[in-house]
């Protein structure tokens, strides 16, 4: 066949009795008499692909479930499930391309404050999919909130949607942050954008880069962040 003939301008299919049969070798056939291949081998040659990717790749089985573990779908997800203990799944695909089913690696966000995991190319954090997909929010809180004040825990019956005054005082209560007053660092953190703590942010700011033993002690808070990033991909 001339290499200059399109695809669609070969001729219609003719008919063998190896069409339709498992395998290329009907596909195979149709182009060497340089026609189009019929539809029943078109489907077999996809169906023994699929099985050679499955063969190459076998799925490997998600981790069993914990007593009384829900899961439920992630709404702008297809195929990814998240659980009321915090756990992430994808449950695999055929079409359009083959991929087995796996449960997600979590991984410490640049903060370190929260576990996170990649779906579609896109960072989500853990507590939030739980929480979109275990609670209702009717009243359009902006956060969501760790009852016992541990972020790693993120099992539905820890978390809540709330505002940012319930979510400081959940802090205060669990003493992860004091209570601040206007003109400090702390209440700039807060939320704060006042002049005195605009001016109390930048000094502190400035005192940091100066010393050489703060800047020390941030180095190994991000060493010590990616050695648990670390951890946790070992341990998935």
């Amino acid at each position: 066949m001339s290499a200059e003939l399109k695809a669609d301008d070969r001729p219609d299919p003719t008919w063998d009795p190896r069409c339709g049969t498992m395998g290329a070798t009907g596909y195979q056939a149709h182009l060497d008499r340089g026609e189009r291949a019929c539809e029943p081998c078109n489907h077999a040659r996809w169906a023994a692909s699929l099985v050679r990717r499955m063969r190459d790749n076998p799925p490997v089985q998600p981790s069993p479930d914990l007593p009384l573990e829900v899961w439920r779908p992630v709404a702008d997800a297809r195929g990814y499930v998240v659980s009321s203990e915090g756990r992430v799944r994808f449950t695999g695909s055929v079409l359009p391309t083959y991929h087995p089913p796996q449960d997600l690696k979590q991984w410490l966000d640049s903060d370190g404050d929260y576990l996170r995991v990649s779906i579609e190319g896109r960072y989500r954090k853990v507590h939030q999919l739980v929480a979109e997909a275990f609670h209702t929010n009717p009243r359009g809180y902006p956060l969501v909130r760790h009852l016992d004040g541990d972020p790693l825990h993120n099992v539905a019956a820890n978390l809540a949607y709330g505002t940012y005054a319930e979510n400081a005082a959940d802090a205060q209560r669990h003493g992860t942050r004091a209570t601040a007053q206007h003109g400090t660092k702390s209440k700039y953190s807060h939320g704060c954008r006042c002049e005195p703590c605009l001016i109390a942010q930048r000094e502190y700011a400035r005192a940091r880069r100066a010393d050489p033993a703060t800047r020390e002690a941030d180095n190994a808070a991000k060493r010590a962040r990616r050695a648990a990033n670390r951890a946790l991909e070992e341990q998935a």
